[in-house]
């Protein structure tokens, strides 16, 4: 069950597992909470997503590219998160 504290014990997996199955499913589970209310987008930010998505998503498999910069754009809604990833 994906919940607020998903995104800090995924992020690992998330963002530098093998399997770009695994990566997908990740990112796909990251993007539903934090499309949702505005503490899951809080959430990812407090984990420490948006620089590392920065970073991620030029690296990040052609397929997977999108899902990268969909779940930064969740995290461009909150200041912190936009802050952070403009400090990249």
């Amino acid at each position: 069950m994906v919940d607020a504290a998903t995104p800090a014990a995924i992020q690992g997996a998330c963002l530098n597992d093998a399997e770009q199955d695994v990566r997908m499913h990740c990112y796909d589970a990251l993007i539903r909470l934090g499309g949702g209310p505005r503490r899951g987008a809080s959430s990812i930010v407090a984990a420490g997503y948006p620089k590392a998505l920065v970073e991620k998503a030029e690296k990040e498999s052609v397929g997977l590219q999108p899902r990268a910069l969909d779940l930064l754009t969740s995290c461009l809604g909150n200041e912190q998160g936009l802050a952070e990833a403009l400090d990249v």
